[in-house]
């Protein structure tokens, strides 16, 4: 878009209008970058999860083994 369509569009729909309808593309552009790191996070959570889970055996193994 250049500025000649966007001074027509706020001079045919009025500031207000368009200002919603700015605003309204910038919500739905922030939802789909939240619901992406959200997806990001929870990968890594998962992850660190099985990790721990892993660190929690070995440390059972060894602790056996060191007892014996």
């Amino acid at each position: 878009m250049d500025a000649n369509t966007i001074i027509q569009i706020i001079s045919s729909l009025g500031f207000p209008i368009v200002m919603c309808g700015a605003l309204f593309w910038y919500m739905v552009k922030q939802r789909q970058a939240h619901q992406e790191e959200t997806e990001h996070l929870k990968d890594t959570i998962a992850e660190n999860t099985k990790v721990l889970s892993e660190l929690t055996t070995l440390i059972k193994v060894l602790t056996d083994e060191k007892e014996r």
